[in-house]
């Protein structure tokens, strides 16, 4: 996970991108006039503004994702080979202890990091005990880009709301979701999948489908063979399905090579992105791709011999689809 180094000071993050207040009333006349802001990001296309489900199965690397986001975000960095916007992260690691996110951080590569707006809190009260009304102090600042609970039953524990009631999820679950679209704020929550899994994204999480319901966007984590994917549906978003592995040293997600061995964000990637569009010689390659021709022709032949590309006469160069 590539990280940012220059400096990002908390102050700066605090000041960036404040919107205003977000009107919630129109009349006709006020809505045939009203420009609405395009959708806030902590991640673009991946991670919007609202309340997002990310689910998977027990000890998957649930967290380890959510932590590698909230880094990325707090410093500036990458993941996924996406570029969040830089700005202020609140972690609420409910069920780890400060040595083992530690660690992970370590692992992962920033604990020394440019990450000045990062925030880790290891206790929060439970619903019951107050939780949600500190939480909304919090975001009502305005401070924060992204704000992790991890996880999220471990915040509902305890409140006398059933799980299972589809009723009393969509009023606590929504309560936050409003919050989260009120303050715009990307609010991250950690759940589980329910033991058995049909591989539908709102059917699979643990408890009431009221849960998934009142999210803006739902992400879960499918072991599918040797890897992993991140599928991904929501209001503001694509629908979108990431194949995954995990770095065995960093222990970070990182995209899966596809079945060439390629992986995303690479020249022989960028390369094939260019040529699916068509087939292409040398020469509008290297225009199109600013790249070092001798660079470019290397590249070349590696795809030919891997077989994800083929090389016409003329030096005309085309996906291989026979595969």
């Amino acid at each position: 996970m590539a990280m940012n180094t220059e400096p990002l000071s908390k102050l700066q993050l605090l000041r960036s991108e404040v919107p205003p207040p977000r009107k919630t009333r129109f009349t006709l006349q006020e809505l045939r006039d009203h420009d609405f802001p395009p959708p806030r990001w902590a991640v673009p296309d991946l991670l919007p503004e609202g309340l997002t489900i990310l689910a998977g199965p027990p000890k998957s690397g649930k967290s380890y994702l959510a932590l590698q986001i909230a880094g990325a975000v707090a410093s500036g960095g990458n993941v996924l080979e996406r570029k969040p916007v830089a700005g202020c992260v609140l972690y609420l690691a409910l069920e780890d202890s400060g040595a083992r996110v530690k660690e992970r951080i370590r692992q992962q590569q920033w604990l020394t990091a440019n990450a000045d707006g990062f925030e880790l809190v290891l206790e929060w009260p439970t619903v019951k005990q107050g939780g949600f009304e500190q939480l909304s102090t919090e975001l009502e600042r305005g401070t924060y880009r992204l704000v992790v609970l991890d996880t999220l039953g471990k915040l509902l524990a305890g409140s006398g709301r059933d799980l299972d009631k589809y009723g009393d999820m969509t009023d606590t679950v929504g309560a936050l979701q409003t919050l989260a679209l009120k303050t715009n704020t990307a609010v991250l929550a950690i759940h589980h999948h329910r033991k058995l899994k049909s591989g539908n994204l709102v059917e699979d999480g643990l408890g009431s489908i009221g849960i998934n319901a009142a999210a803006d966007a739902i992400a879960g984590l499918y072991r599918k063979g040797t890897h992993w994917q991140l599928q991904i549906v929501g209001r503001d978003l694509e629908e979108l399905t990431i194949a995954l592995e995990r770095d065995p040293v960093t222990r970070t997600w990182q995209r899966a090579a596809d079945e060439y061995g390629i992986r995303p964000g690479t020249w022989q990637a960028r390369i094939l992105e260019v040529l699916k569009a068509g087939s292409a010689r040398h020469k509008t390659l290297k225009s199109a791709l600013q790249i070092d021709g001798s660079l470019l022709s290397r590249m070349l032949g590696e795809l030919v011999e891997k077989g994800a590309v083929i090389q016409r006469r003329g030096g005309l160069y085309e996906v291989n689809t026979h595969n």
